[in-house]
């Protein structure tokens, strides 16, 4: 039930000349341990194209889960430039990155289990961001899986990962 509501949560919106119309949730989930490692290849090609000069015609046509999935390996390579370029706004020294990650549980794309993102426009949703990434990831084979809640923003340059410094 939950899942379904997941996927099917809708609101009405207006456009010009006042006609009503469907706005739906945007949802992707990936299972990164699933043996079709589409996704996993994906992001490896974005990142890849992205990381040499941070132009954004690299990311244009990158899903959302798969923008977060650069940013997953991006911190995995501890590649500091990338990581500034998908989490604007955060002033810290290139040296303070290491902490940084360490502090916010900051995962490798390697150890992820599972990625999913879902855009919020829902009132119970308070936040005001645009949408979130949720990563699942094994502490270790006794404990399970572990979840992580991050948030994205819609960005002039497309999605981004927002609001680190709350967490």
């Amino acid at each position: 039930m939950d899942e379904f509501v997941e996927r099917l949560d809708l609101l009405l919106v207006t456009e010009k000349d006042q006609i009503w119309q469907i706005d739906y949730r945007h949802f992707e989930n990936y299972d990164l341990l699933d043996e079709n490692q589409k996704f996993v290849q994906r992001v490896e090609n974005l990142y890849q194209s992205f990381a040499v000069d941070h132009e954004q015609k690299h990311l244009a046509d990158g899903k959302p889960g798969e923008i977060a999935g650069v940013f997953f390996k991006a911190v995995e390579k501890e590649d500091i430039p990338t990581v500034k370029q998908l989490m604007p706004g955060l002033d810290m020294k290139d040296e303070e990155f290491p902490a940084f990650f360490e502090m916010y549980s900051l995962r490798p794309l390697t150890d992820l289990t599972e990625l999913t993102f879902k855009t919020h426009f829902a009132p119970f949703v308070s936040t005001g961001f645009d949408g979130s990434v949720e990563i699942k990831y094994e502490i270790d084979t006794h404990e399970g899986l572990f979840q992580q809640h991050f948030f994205m923003e819609k960005t002039e340059k497309g999605w981004r990962m927002t609001n680190m410094n709350n967490y």
